[in-house]
């Protein structure tokens, strides 16, 4: 994730190294677009992250009801499995909480808004005007 993040913390450097005059807009819609692009991967990543943890704690739950007696080494891998399948809809959570900040930046400094989810919708100005 910290990998992913990358375009997210750097957003004012990128920013300010956008070249200035005429094509402003467009350097910051082609920036808009790199983020659109960051957030689906992060997405799919987290998301794919959350399927497989979610097959696999039922799985090991299935497994953990079939014993006779409870196992507590079972019982410890389950109760681990959903820890890291929380910890991944955090990140979820952090992942949104990121992206409007960086849309609150974009909106900011380069008089765009900018989709907060990962859902094909146009970048457009403030005033409502469609920019794409």
């Amino acid at each position: 994730m910290k990998e992913l993040r990358k375009v997210d913390d750097n957003i004012h450097i990128r920013i300010n190294g956008l070249p200035r005059g005429p094509n402003l807009q467009d350097h910051c819609k082609a920036f808009c677009a790199q983020l659109l692009d960051s957030y689906a991967l992060r997405d799919r990543w987290i998301q794919g992250c959350i399927g497989v943890l979610d097959k696999e704690v039922e799985a090991q739950k299935e497994v953990l009801s079939e014993m006779e007696s409870p196992d507590p080494r079972q019982q410890n891998l389950v109760a681990e499995l959903e820890r890291k399948a929380r910890l991944m809809r955090n990140e979820s959570t952090v992942d949104g909480i990121l992206r409007e900040r960086t849309a609150d930046t974009i909106r900011r400094r380069c008089m765009l808004r900018m989709p907060t989810s990962t859902v094909d919708s146009p970048v457009s100005r403030p005033d409502g005007g469609n920019s794409a």
